[in-house]
């Protein structure tokens, strides 16, 4: 192996380091210890993603199907959990863009940031350490993929330690990642798939018994009066009575319209009973943050390896990215609109966008993001060198006038010291 390094050359791997978080399922409830709430996963991977699938094969709904504003991520929900995650099916129109991360065979919040390059050609060992509250708290993965989940209740900040390889003849390179388990959005946490349900209605007084037995006789009448509409005709037994026709029917039109008033509250719970109510969306917590590791003058044989696995680019589009924007943007304007009352429909579902540590909207991971934060950065930069250029020429004026000041200062203490010595022909003491 040569211990000679390439001089005067840098390279450099992007990364991303961070976790994601969601709530416990009550299937995972059972194995974790009463006390924890979330889910966490604790991770290094490499900056590119998996390609999207369509939203219909992670959501199960047909082709064709339209989403409200905003709503990009209530669709995942849109199956109720009976949709197959295999199936395979094109995403129909522009009301079907995806606007988050999903797999198209497992579905799981944990492995939807990056993950894509195998990043272990160059990265030995990834040293976790934890709160001190967890059994080995210091853990250590030696192989691809190189994260760690676990569950708790509490957000801490977790030491990462990146060992490379000995090719690589590089010291260990330490980070920190604050532990993030609660979203950003206040709004986040508790928003369903579906509108809130109305006021239950107020329970009537209890009635007599004779309206009761009112009622029982207007529903037997009602269950005569659709098996004779049916053209299934009853015949009366030895021990039934005699009814004279007329009033009978009078009499069950009259109950019957009775009971269907007073049958009206309870008809109401049933249709909700019968529909499944979708699953509410689960607060997931995306933080992460993009670095690049940067080996000045790397070893020959470690630049050889860089160069052999060049990273994957990043998409050209942010639509391709883990979010887009305009997804999370789209989720704003519904929800300005839903607050005016302009929207009739249900709520707007937000996203699940990808956050910094320090709770910053991290629009995409794509080369058309990195243009406009370039873009940005140059407008700061012409926007910085303005003010600078203001406030040199505020501070030339303001040194201009602070120089006349002086100047007509002096000129009046010297004309004060001459009129005194002209007056009394002394020179006044000093003060």
């Amino acid at each position: 192996m040569s211990n000679k390094r390439v001089r005067g050359l840098a390279i450099h791997r992007p990364i991303l380091y961070g976790s994601t978080s969601t709530p416990l399922t009550p299937a995972e409830k059972l194995a974790a210890p009463p006390d924890h709430t979330h889910k966490w996963t604790v991770a290094v991977r490499s900056a590119a993603s998996l390609p999207l699938p369509s939203l219909s094969a992670i959501s199960g709904a047909s082709d064709g199907s339209s989403f409200e504003p905003g709503s990009e991520v209530g669709a995942i929900n849109a199956a109720s959990g009976m949709a197959t995650p295999s199936s395979s099916s094109a995403a129909g129109g522009s009301a079907a863009t995806v606007s988050t991360r999903g797999r198209d065979q497992e579905h799981d919040y944990h492995k939807m940031v990056g993950n894509k390059d195998d990043i272990s050609h160059f990265i030995k060992r990834v040293q976790f350490k934890l709160h001190e509250t967890y059994s080995q708290p210091t853990r250590n993965v030696d192989k691809f993929p190189f994260h760690i989940t676990e569950t708790g209740w509490g957000e801490f900040e977790i030491q990462i330690k990146i060992f490379f390889v000995a090719e690589a003849n590089e010291k260990p390179l330490t980070l920190f990642h604050h532990l993030k388990l609660h979203p950003w959005l206040q709004n986040v946490a508790a928003v369903e798939t579906e509108p809130p349900a109305p006021p239950a209605p107020s329970l009537p007084a209890p009635l007599p018994p004779a309206d009761m037995s009112a009622t029982n006789s207007s529903v037997e009448q009602d269950g005569q009066a659709s098996t004779s509409a049916n053209g299934t005709k009853q015949e009366a037994g030895p021990d039934s009575m005699e009814v004279d026709p007329t009033a009978s029917s009078t009499t069950e039109q009259q109950t019957s319209t009775d009971a269907k008033v007073e049958s009206t509250p309870v008809a109401e719970p049933a249709v909700a009973t019968t529909e499944p109510l979708k699953p509410a969306l689960p607060p997931v917590v995306h933080s992460w943050q993009y670095d690049e590791i940067v080996f000045p003058e790397p070893m020959e044989a470690f630049y050889d390896i860089l160069s052999t696995h060049p990273p994957t680019p990043l998409p050209v589009v942010s639509a391709l990215a883990f979010a887009d924007p305009a997804a999370y943007r789209s989720y704003l304007y519904a929800k300005a609109d839903a607050a005016k009352g302009n929207s009739t429909g249900p709520p707007p579902i937000p996203p699940h966008p990808l956050h910094t540590p320090t709770g910053y909207l991290f629009d995409a991971l794509s080369l058309e993001a990195q243009n406009a934060e370039g873009e940005r950065l140059e407008m700061a930069r012409i926007a910085a060198i303005k003010d600078l250029e203001k406030g040199r020429e505020q501070l030339i004026k303001a040194e201009k006038a602070l120089k006349d000041a002086r100047n007509r200062i002096a000129a009046l203490n010297n004309a004060a010291l001459a009129s005194c010595t002209a007056v009394s022909g002394t020179v006044p003491p000093a003060s």
